[in-house]
């Protein structure tokens, strides 16, 4: 073994690289889109609650445009969350 790789441990490297698909298969597009939504989402609404009243929200007819979207992107990560929950309890088939 080359000097090197035995101070770096290169082999747990090499392991690492190797099976980094598989690594990357087991997260899901849905549960991805779905943590972002809810953290969007949540940010919106927080800062929609804590400015509620303010004096900003005049020149939307008074609608507090903040809490109204973020109520729908946490209503939509929630349901990505859900189908990507839902997904995983059908049980798949092998591959022949």
């Amino acid at each position: 073994m080359i000097p090197f790789c035995q101070w770096f441990g290169c082999d747990l490297w090499l392991v690492i690289i190797q099976n980094v698909d598989r690594i990357f298969v087991m997260i899901s597009l849905a549960s991805i889109l779905s943590a972002l939504f809810l953290i969007l989402g949540s940010i919106l609404l927080g800062y929609g609650l804590v400015t509620n009243g303010d004096s900003m929200y005049t020149k939307s007819l008074g609608w507090n445009l903040n809490t109204i979207w973020g109520s729908v992107v946490l209503i939509v990560g929630v349901l990505f969350g859900l189908g990507n929950w839902l997904s995983n309890q059908i049980p798949k088939k092998e591959n022949l």
